[in-house]
């Protein structure tokens, strides 16, 4: 296999200098070899080696998805992370690392993407970072069917596979409005209710990235009336 140096080296200058215009995804193993303008082509397929190759077919994937970024806007943002006292890491090596871990071009494409909005300054570095982090282990059709969708609150038994992934986190909210009301002998202890599924902020944050009917984004830093009502009732 490629020393990894070597491929973190490379790759992070062809993300930073090269033109990427004619990179293309899922592209056949005689094109890659033809692409000798790439440097992290020329190292990496030199090896003959199989998981090699099907990696260098994931970096091929992300850098088709970033290609339409202008180099010096790649290079303007990622020295501002790289500069920054938050991140103690290489862009670049982070990048690789995820990729790796991706077990699909399809879900390096959905990478390439949360990327670019980082780049566009659509989101913040950290967002991207936790963005990856839950496309690389979320499944492939949970993911796609997710980021389809626009509902932000399901019931519990609708939103076990998002919940699962994190993308959902059980909401309490409804059950502590009306147990108050249940002690205040406003209802009964059967209307109290079970527990409901709402949408996480990561959640929030793919369906921006991806989902352009998606309105839910900015109700993030919106509070949530009955709960601030609840925390904040007078004690007697």
């Amino acid at each position: 296999m490629a020393n990894k140096s070597d491929v973190t080296t490379v790759f992070e200058d062809t993300i930073l200098n090269s033109d990427l215009s004619s990179v293309m995804a899922n592209i056949s193993e005689s094109i890659i070899d033809s692409m000798t303008d790439l440097p992290i082509v020329s190292l990496i397929r030199t090896t003959g080696d199989i998981r090699d190759y099907l990696f260098l077919k994931k970096i091929l994937s992300f850098l088709n998805g970033i290609k339409d970024i202008k180099s010096s806007t790649r290079k303007r943002m990622i020295a501002k992370i790289e500069k920054s006292e938050d991140y103690r890491h290489k862009v670049g090596e982070k990048l690789l690392y995820i990729i790796d871990r991706c077990d699909d071009n399809e879900k390096v494409s959905y990478l390439a993407t949360a990327f670019c909005a980082f780049l566009k300054k659509k989101i913040k570095y950290g967002q991207f970072l936790i963005c990856a982090d839950m496309i690389q282990k979320t499944y492939i059709d949970v993911l796609k069917y997710f980021l389809n969708a626009t509902e932000d609150w399901l019931m519990v038994e609708d939103a076990q596979e998002e919940l699962a992934a994190g993308l959902f986190y059980l909401d309490m909210t409804t059950i502590l409005w009306n147990y108050r009301k249940f002690i205040m002998d406003e209802i009964d202890e059967n209307e109290i209710g079970d527990p409901g599924a709402r949408v996480s902020d990561v959640g929030r944050t793919l369906r921006y990235i991806f989902n352009p009917y998606y309105e839910g984004y900015h109700k993030m830093d919106m509070p949530d009336p009955m709960l601030n009502m609840l925390l904040n009732r007078p004690n007697h």
